[in-house]
């Protein structure tokens, strides 16, 4: 599978509009994206997941940011950020193949439109597959593998496109009674969700999964989680105080190497962005125990936060509340991993490290959340 990019391509109608309540009219064209972009990573990374479940699990799914892992030890991370797709942005072209991004040919573009909502739904045994994995309705997703999807397949070198919830493959491609079948529709049901913001989502509250009570939920999760929401509550109450404390501003330099008033703005906004997730109560705690360096880690399509037990277990409640800040902060605030320097309540950032950096950086979020417990 190769990746791709969004392109906009878009056209004015009109340069010039004298009505007062009326803008210029904007016409989207249909883009294709070119190879290595972060979506079609994504699909394949979540393609090879759904491949390696034994036993489908409850998650939620969601558009959103990344495959982020907290280390305890290491210095690099694997990640795979994908953030969600803005309102108004071109319709795209996700598309199984080893060519360049353009745009799709007028003809294409015309055939697509007039197909979607056509083909055929999922076979029982599919569906349920793939849904059980996902933990989302695909009720709405149409499979193309006629004469028109194998053209248009051809014209644009792929085995599969996706387009909205509309599938479409070449020849023979679609094949789900196979592993390579199974993994290249897997692929394509990614795109699906990375285009419409979510397929079937499903309602979940906040919940456990494969947590022991003794050993995990009573002396660890349960608080960590009410201290997660407290050390938020009161870092959004002193980022948003009348005057800002001294001590306020002294944890955004420690860090955040700033705390002019636009990096307050921009830190308080993915800390509100946290703030609503807690608020929407909808999440689950997955609980590892075979993780090596790894103290957390999340999934971007979907909103489990994972937590390494076996590396948490005895250690500060207070540490690992600030942990699932952290990841919350990568899932529900788009923030990256550019740089780990805190852990458990040790560590200044670098002074190296560019204040827009800084406020992309999931440690920050930690490190501030800590201190307002």
């Amino acid at each position: 599978m190769e990746a791709l990019n969004l392109q906009r391509e878009q056209k004015q109608t009109s340069k010039k509009n004298n009505s007062t309540f009326f803008k210029p009219a904007i016409q989207k064209k249909l883009s294709i994206g070119s190879a290595n972009d972060s979506y079609e990573v994504e699909a394949d990374k979540v393609a090879d997941k759904v491949m390696k479940m034994r036993e489908p699990s409850p998650q939620v799914t969601h558009t959103g940011a990344l495959v982020q892992r907290k280390c305890a030890h290491c210095e690099q991370e694997e990640q795979l950020q994908m953030k969600p797709l803005a309102e108004g942005i071109s319709p795209f072209i996700q598309r199984s193949s080893s060519e360049n991004g353009g745009v799709a040919p007028d003809h294409v573009e015309n055939q697509i439109n007039s197909s979607k909502g056509g083909g055929s739904v999922m076979d029982h045994e599919t569906k349920n597959f793939m849904e059980s994995r996902f933990e989302a309705d695909f009720s709405d997703v149409k499979i193309h593998t006629g004469s028109e999807a194998v053209r248009m397949s051809r014209e644009l070198n792929a085995q599969a496109f996706a387009v909205g919830n509309d599938i479409y493959f070449n020849e023979g491609k679609y094949n789900p009674t196979s592993d390579s079948g199974k993994h290249l529709l897997a692929h394509e049901l990614t795109h699906t969700v990375q285009q419409s913001g979510g397929v079937g989502r499903k309602i979940q509250k906040y919940s456990h999964q494969d947590c022991n009570e003794t050993t995990d939920l009573r002396p660890h999760i349960w608080p960590a989680n009410h201290i997660a929401i407290t050390m938020v509550d009161n870092a959004i109450s002193a980022l948003t105080a009348s005057r800002v404390s001294s001590s306020t501003i002294s944890l955004l330099d420690n860090h955040f190497n700033s705390h002019s008033s636009s990096t307050i703005s921009s830190v308080l906004k993915v800390f509100r962005k946290i703030k609503a997730a807690f608020t929407a109560n909808n999440y689950t705690y997955e609980c590892e125990n075979d993780c090596d360096g790894d103290n957390a880690y999340v999934y971007g399509i979907w909103s489990d936060i994972h937590l390494c037990m076996n590396n948490l277990r005895g250690r500060d409640n207070r540490g690992i509340a600030a942990i699932i800040v952290h990841e919350f902060s990568h899932y529900y605030g788009g923030t990256d991993d550019n740089v780990y320097y805190f852990s458990f309540g040790s560590g200044t950032i670098p002074s190296t490290l560019s204040v827009s950096d800084a406020i992309d950086n999931a440690d920050c979020y930690e490190g501030f959340a800590y201190y307002h417990n």
